[in-house]
């Protein structure tokens, strides 16, 4: 859900707040008595996460290209 929603161009902060609203984080608050700050720490590091990756992602293509590219000649 977080990529998907960072994909489409939501802002972090945005699907952070889905994230603390979503089941995992009601179950952990609910049941498992996680504390709410823990909870937004969770959101926020999941979305940096994501951003990361997707970050990568976005990079290694042209890295890929580049090598081969550097084989060749």
């Amino acid at each position: 859900m977080t990529a998907a929603a960072l994909g489409a161009g939501e802002q972090g902060e945005a699907v952070a707040a889905l994230l603390h609203q979503g089941p995992y984080a009601r179950f952990q608050q609910d049941l498992q008595g996680v504390t709410l700050p823990t909870i937004e720490q969770y959101a926020r590091g999941t979305v940096a996460q994501v951003q990361a990756i997707q970050a990568l992602q976005v990079g290694q293509p042209s890295q890929r290209i580049s090598r081969v590219r550097g084989v060749e000649r």
